[in-house]
């Protein structure tokens, strides 16, 4: 459910695709890591220097990465990535808690994949339902990417 409508290919046989969750909150890291388990096999790391570290080791087919991180913030990430990988087989979807118009804008000529996604629309029931959080960071990325 939603890896393909984030651009990620779903094997019909093989290993499950890989997602690297880089977020210093770890209520955010557990309820994403619930919402793609199923589906993908999950790294975690709680700081931009560990998440680095982990998308260059696994290559992941998705990272869900935080703008704001300790050490190395989401930004300088991105653009390592890119620098690595300039071929955007890893998507990246860039969250934070305090989107504005220079965010988007640094994110984008960063590298990211989607379009900056504001994590209090993205889990609003983060709390309650963390078993429906796949379903609403599916929808409101592509909803993002298509205004």
């Amino acid at each position: 459910m939603g890896a393909s409508r984030l651009g990620v290919a779903m094997p019909n046989a093989g290993p499950k695709p890989r997602v690297v969750i880089v977020e210093d909150e770890s209520i955010i890291v557990d309820a994403i890591r619930a919402a793609f388990s199923e589906e993908f096999i999950v790294h975690t790391a709680n700081s931009g220097p560990e998440g680095l570290q982990k998308i260059l080791e696994f290559e992941p087919e998705l990272v869900i990465l935080d703008v704001m991180l300790p050490h190395l913030n989401g930004m300088e990430v991105c653009r390592q990535v890119r620098e690595r990988f300039p071929d955007e087989r890893i998507r990246i979807l860039a969250i934070t808690g305090y989107p504005s118009q220079e965010i988007v804008r640094q994110m984008q000529e960063a590298g990211a994949s989607q379009k900056i996604a504001r994590r209090d629309r993205l889990f609003p029931r983060a709390n309650r339902r963390p078993a429906g959080l796949a379903q609403i960071v599916v929808e409101n990325a592509v909803r993002e990417e298509e205004e």
